[in-house]
């Protein structure tokens, strides 16, 4: 559960280069399989709004309620454990330094 409040455009910005290890960008990844999975086979949406929603991170967006989303549309216990902690950590690093922008480059 997010301790950030919820703002009215429905996301947080951050820096995924200064917030995201190795591991994490793979975590991230694995996770966008197994919702694309999920979504596509318990809504027959493919490439729905929680797939968009998980994308969003690759980009520097946390939405709200991601986790909750994705438990929503069926991912397993492992691919909701495995956010809820990559959602820990982005939202660490925005509590103490405020929001940032994911660079283009």
């Amino acid at each position: 559960m997010s301790n950030l409040n919820t703002t009215d455009k429905g996301f947080k910005n951050f820096n995924r280069h200064d917030v995201f290890t190795r591991d994490m960008h793979n975590t991230a990844w694995a996770i966008k399989r197994v919702v694309e999975t999920a979504e596509y086979d318990n809504t027959g949406s493919f490439m729905g709004p929680v797939f968009n929603k998980v994308m969003g991170l690759f980009d520097g967006y946390l939405y709200n309620n991601l986790i909750q989303d994705v438990a929503a549309v069926g991912c397993n216990e492992q691919t909701i454990n495995d956010l809820t902690e990559i959602v820990q950590i982005i939202e660490a690093r925005i509590w103490s330094e405020g929001e940032t922008q994911t660079p283009i480059f």
